[in-house]
């Protein structure tokens, strides 16, 4: 079923569910999870009581190394694998994610 839907949005439904298993891990209650979208981003927040768990800062960048250039295409490769923005915070045990991904 997951082949109907463009790579963007299958990359933006694996990405959530890998930042989900993380957050769960994390999480002392249950995690509320919304999504807005409109022609540019999709946007998913996660919040939930507990505690931030590691995750990527942004996409990694693409950087060309001039010995290797295969490098250059596993970057690219890899930045598909990550929301293009991240922004985490914590108040407490309130935590909140928040998942921005450029369409």
């Amino acid at each position: 079923m997951s082949g109907r839907f463009p790579p963007r949005i299958r990359r933006v439904r694996s990405v959530v569910d890998t930042a989900i298993d993380d957050v769960a891990a994390n999480a002392n209650g249950p995690v509320e999870l919304s999504l807005g979208c409109d022609s540019f981003d999709v946007v998913v927040t996660l919040r939930y009581p507990g505690n931030l768990p590691p995750l990527p800062d942004s996409s990694p960048k693409k950087v060309m190394v001039e010995e290797q250039s295969f490098v250059s295409g596993l970057s690219g490769y890899l930045s598909g694998l990550h929301a293009d923005r991240i922004e985490r915070s914590a108040k407490g045990e309130d935590c909140e994610i928040r998942l921005v991904f450029r369409l």
